[in-house]
This record gives structure tokens, sequence and C-alpha cells, in this order.
């Protein structure tokens, strides 16, 4: 019977090549080839077909933001798992941009509780959740227009008569 962690282990390899097939870097006969002659099969999830993930909302990004702060402050296990088990799923959401992945990343790397609370793990962790809202906020397709008038009396690039 597999231990915990090497449960773990291969769980990560499964959803690291899930999402490299996902993202079209290797073919998907590669990965189900090589998953199937290393005894492992595709759970249901991975081969169900995707469906409309909604982008997480400012709400979302801010607790996660705090539990990470919390999770640099306290570090305890309740919030650090609290953590990475928020941040987890996320890296697995198609339509964040690889800047806020990357910040999700170390998060779930860094989000661990520790012998000693360092300054340096601590300030790694603020940094991280200092970026979350900047860098994985929904950006708006269409900026809300300027109507205030330039010292040209241009509004909107139409000149004023």
């Amino acid at each position: 019977m597999m231990g915990l962690h090497a449960l773990a282990d291969a769980m990560g390899r499964l959803r690291r090549l899930a999402h490299l097939c996902y993202c079209g870097m290797v073919t998907c006969c590669l990965v189900t080839g090589g998953l199937l002659a290393g005894g492992l099969a595709m759970p249901s999830a991975l081969r169900a077909a995707p469906k409309e993930l909604s982008y997480p909302s400012t709400d979302q990004w801010r607790q996660l933001q705090l539990t990470v702060l919390a999770c640099g402050r306290e570090n305890t296990a309740a919030s650090c798992d609290l953590a990475r088990s928020t941040a987890d799923p996320l890296l697995d959401h198609p339509q964040l941009p690889a800047t806020c992945k990357d910040t999700l990343w170390t998060i779930r790397d860094q989000a661990v509780v520790a012998a000693s609370n360092s300054y340096a793990r601590r300030e790694r962790l603020n940094k991280a959740a200092s970026e979350l809202l900047p860098l994985c906020r929904e950006r708006n397709a269409n900026p809300a227009p300027n109507n205030k008038p330039d010292q040209g009396g241009k509004t909107n690039n139409l000149l004023k008569f």
C-alpha cells in the first residue's frame, strides 16, 4: 500500500502532467500512454469535459490574502493549511495569468509551519499576499471612458466647440 507521501507525490505528478496536456505542451497521447505505462490511471475529474469556471471575485482574493498574512504572522497549521488549500486549486484555473499563478505557487510552497517564524519567512509570505490583488484581480475589458476635458479643450479625443 502506498504511503501518504508517495500518494501525494503521485497525485502532484499527475496534476502537473494534466496541466501540461491542457496547455498543449505535451500531446494527450503521450501523457495518457505514459500514465498507463506507469500504472496510474487518470482520475475521472481529468477525463471529464472541462466545465466553464467563473473568475474568482475580489472578495475571494482578499480572503486568500488575509489567510496568507495570518499564516505568516501566526505560523500555525490551521492558517497555513487553509492558505495552501485555497491557493492550490487556483493553480489549475485556465483564466488566471502566469504572474498570478507564480504568486499562488509561492504561497503553496511557502505557507508551511516553520520551526522558527523568521523575518525572511514572514516577508516572503507578506510579499506574496500583497501581490495577489494587483496580479490576480480580473481586468475589465472596457475601461471607463474619460469624460473630463483636458487642457486642450478635448473630450475623448473629440474637439470641443
